[in-house]
């Protein structure tokens, strides 16, 4: 059974970029936005690091978030990562992956430029047909603004709501320094990538 979470991602601007993990990671540790792994987990999975709050700002009428698992509650693995914050960071991939909340996302067509919603009906494999102009696109090359991208490089930060997990610009401009790339970040509700 997949298991879905509300993620907030961030990743490079440029959806061809790639960045090795090992030095993605330390990028990460450097600027403290991850801490311990989570060692129960078989993915690179993170505890939130000692900045992490400096980066990430939570939004809301007093948002009660939490940074660690309980220690005996009685839930599954699967159940206990849905309690907490933390940093997922999946392997780079050889070609950009598209990640969209389709149930959230109004995509802009790149010949048309007309958004759509229902995106979901339109979507033949790794293309969509524009529903107002009829051009079939790759995927990648719609503007999916906040519910939505691609990219070979990612951070995910798990058990995120939309619009309510915001980074800060000063995250973005120091992942750009240290990456040599812009950053940006959009919301999905989804199986972790």
């Amino acid at each position: 059974m997949t298991i879905n979470f509300r993620q907030m991602i961030l990743c490079p601007k440029d959806a061809d970029f790639s960045l090795e993990s090992s030095a993605l990671l330390a990028i990460l540790a450097q600027l403290g936005l991850t801490g311990a792994s989570l060692e129960s987990c078989d993915r690179q999975q993170f505890l939130v690091g000692e900045h992490f709050l400096q980066h990430i700002s939570f939004m809301g009428c007093a948002p009660a978030v939490e940074f660690a698992p309980e220690e005996e509650s009685g839930l599954t693995k699967a159940a206990k990562l849905q309690q907490f914050i933390f940093v997922h960071v999946p392997e780079s991939t050889d070609t950009p992956r598209w990640l969209a909340d389709l149930d959230m996302a109004k995509p802009t067509c790149p010949a048309c430029k007309k958004r759509f919603h229902r995106s979901s009906e339109y979507i033949d494999k790794a293309n969509m047909t524009c529903p107002h102009c009829g051009q079939s696109s790759w995927l990648c090359d719609f503007a999916w603004r906040e519910f939505g991208g691609c990219a070979k490089t990612l951070v995910s930060i798990v058990n995120a709501y939309p619009k309510e997990t915001i980074p800060s610009g000063n995250l973005l401009n120091q992942l750009a320094k240290l990456t040599g790339v812009e950053w940006e970040y959009f919301y999905f509700n989804g199986p972790l990538p």
